[in-house]
This record gives structure tokens, sequence and C-alpha cells, in this order.
């Protein structure tokens, strides 16, 4: 498996022009993606390319979206973030 994230930028830039930063949501497909690599690299690709285009999309990406998608309620420490 290939560790850089610019090796999958082409087809992650795609899926970015396709659904746009408001329809992509962080999902890691475990224990699948074992298969390819093992978890915390998995997620470095993502985390790495997620990374270059801004926080604001980073965090609608890894959390904001998921708000809408799964109407889940702030609690704890997430809570402040909302402030």
């Amino acid at each position: 498996m290939v560790e850089d994230a610019a090796f999958y930028r082409p087809g992650l830039d795609t899926l970015w022009e396709l659904f746009g930063p408001d329809r992509v949501i962080y999902g890691s497909n475990w224990p699948v993606s074992n298969l390819a690599a093992p978890y915390d690299k998995v997620y470095q690709i993502v985390a790495d390319y997620v990374g270059t285009l801004g926080r604001e999309k980073a965090e609608k990406y890894f959390w904001r979206n998921s708000l809408a998608v799964y109407r889940w309620q702030p609690r704890g420490p997430a809570a402040g973030l909302f402030k």
C-alpha cells in the first residue's frame, strides 16, 4: 500500500469535486480496511489529504457533516465546540 496521500490525490480530488465539502463524511470501513493496511495508516492518508483543504473543510469532513447525517447531540467537551 502506498502511504503517501499525494498518490491518492487525483481520486480524492474527484470525490471532493463531485460531492462538495458539505456532502462528504469520514468513514474508515474498519475492519475491512485492514486488508489493505492498518487503520492508523488508512486514517493518516485521509487526514493528510483533508488537512491540505483547510480547517473548515477538515472539520466538516471529520465531524460537522455528521451532525446532519446522524443528528447527534453535542455533549461533554464536544458541546464547547458550538459556542
